[in-house]
């Protein structure tokens, strides 16, 4: 019996040390983040597929949610997890009432997007002033802490981890299971998809449109308010708590695609992730003062998204891309001078080739980040002449998330100024296009230093293959002769690197 026993004790002895060696504190923090950006990004991203328009009022049901748990636990006691359907209702009235007091009215009146997205600039004022009159009220009648408090001490433990890192990811999976078996499998799971889709044709087949737009703006209420009732267990809670995410919320929809309930989860997932474990990888290498930038990585997210691909990661036509992809890459390898004849009038400001250049950068930094990483070596030649450029300390032991961003921005900078210089000798010596001809010049042409230029050594050959192939897309798209096309490309190609070489000299 006494020998059972000390097995039994060092049985769970070794199985909660070893739990806790697991979950490393930045990776659970990351967990718990990711999980409850989810479950706010499927509250916008429901509202937005009901009325077109961003809520930006959506960040202040998190703070809703946050007060409701903290007056719960502060009057009735206990713990946050026994008063989260209190903030899922009161989260998702408010919705529901912004919906049928504001958003109907306006919707019947034909008001724009524009007119939509200051009404909800509007009320998220409103409700930041409505919960901060409420903050003071429970900080003057009750003595509670109402600025920047935390629930953290209400937490229970679940070997050796706070419940928090394994409740917030189950209820994100919880509710993307309601909601996918709802959608799917039930009549009004179905209504609703269609008012989504077609609201007019839904109404005609019998369809209560409003009805479906009502519940829609409760379950996003409920579910922001959720997410923000188990907020202040993990990040101090505050009347603007919501605003200071709301950026973060919007990436991930955007990222996953605001045109699906489902895409939410996956940027939800990356942008939190992203956000926690990229912030602190950047701060190690380059320093805390890395830290207050954090907000930049979902900015930069939104902005590379919407560059790149409007719709998000799951609105993205993965089949129709790589293969036009493809055709494009194979035309300007093989045939560049009738690839760039088609590529005349494809779009203004060659926004069209700026993506194909963008994709190929993302695979060229990829490739090459691996290599560094793979070779040092050959990294630490690049390195000593980088140097003249950037301070060698950004690149104390070789950073591979840093050296992707610099791969990344350097190429695209590089390009858009080597067409700036390109155009600017084009027109001296007669070009007649517009500068968006030259961008499709430079950009396309990078394709086979994209696809090839990482190769050590053979880099040079197909950096000098590109250069050729955007000589031939000046002649085509300028209407130049050859000398004068060579002229333009090789002028502005020394106007860009003589001042980089002169730096390198220096160093």
């Amino acid at each position: 019996m006494h020998a059972s026993s000390a097995i039994s004790r060092k049985f769970n002895l070794v199985f909660y040390t070893s739990l806790e060696s697991m979950f490393d504190p930045l990776l659970s923090g990351a967990i718990i983040f990711s999980s409850l950006l989810t479950l706010l990004s499927i509250g916008l991203t429901l509202t937005y597929l009901t009325t077109k328009v961003p809520n930006f009022a959506h960040g202040a049901f998190a703070a809703v949610g946050a007060f409701v748990t903290l007056t719960a636990v502060s009057l009735w006691g206990g713990n946050p997890y026994q008063f989260l359907f209190i903030a899922l209702l009161a989260g998702g009235i408010i919705g529901l009432a912004q919906y049928l007091i504001v958003f109907r009215p306006l919707l019947r009146r034909k008001a724009t997007i524009v007119g939509l997205m200051i009404t909800t600039l509007a009320i998220e004022f409103i409700l930041l002033a409505l919960i901060n009159i409420y903050a003071d009220f429970l900080s003057r009648e009750f003595k509670i802490r109402s600025r920047y408090f935390l629930l953290s001490v209400y937490d229970p433990e679940i070997a050796g981890e706070k419940a928090l890192l394994f409740a917030a990811p189950t209820l994100a999976g919880i509710t993307v299971t309601v909601l996918y078996l709802a959608l799917t499998k039930t009549k009004f799971g179905v209504a609703m998809r269609a008012a989504i889709e077609d609201p007019s044709l839904a109404s005609v087949m019998g369809i209560n449109v409003n009805l479906v737009y009502a519940v829609s703006w409760f379950i996003a209420g409920g579910l922001g308010s959720l997410a923000g009732a188990l907020l202040p267990m993990w990040l101090p809670g505050n009347p603007d708590m919501g605003s200071r995410i709301i950026v973060s919320v919007f990436a991930s929809s955007i990222v996953g695609g605001l045109g699906s309930v489902y895409g939410a989860v996956l940027g939800g997932f990356l942008i939190g992730l992203a956000e926690l474990l990229g912030t602190n990888q950047l701060a190690i290498e380059l320093g805390a003062w890395v830290h207050p930038y954090r907000p930049l990585i979902p900015l930069v997210a939104i902005a590379i998204t919407l560059l790149i691909a409007s719709e998000g990661i799951i609105g993205v036509k993965w089949r129709r891309v790589t293969k036009g992809m493809q055709n494009k890459i194979v035309g300007f390898i093989r045939t560049p001078v009738e690839t760039f004849t088609a590529a005349r009038d494809e779009d203004s400001w060659g926004s069209n080739s700026v993506k194909h250049f963008l994709k190929l950068l993302i695979v060229f930094a990829v490739l090459q980040t691996a290599l560094f990483i793979a070779v040092p070596e050959y990294y630490s030649v690049v390195l000593s002449l980088a140097a003249a450029i950037v301070s060698p300390d950004a690149f104390a032991n070789y950073p591979p998330l840093v050296g992707f961003v610099f791969i990344f921005v350097g190429g695209l900078v590089s390009m858009l100024a080597i067409s700036a210089l390109t155009h600017v000798w084009t027109r001296v010596v007669g070009g007649k296009g517009e500068v968006e001809q030259t961008i499709k010049s430079i950009a396309y042409g990078s394709t086979p230093l994209l696809l090839f230029g990482w190769i050590p050594f053979l880099g040079i050959a197909f950096a000098i293959w590109s250069v050729m192939v955007s000589v031939i897309g000046i002649m085509q798209l300028h209407e130049l002769s050859k000398a004068r096309a060579i002229a333009a490309v090789a002028l502005g190609a020394l106007c860009f690197c003589v001042p980089i070489g002169i730096l390198i000299l220096l160093a």
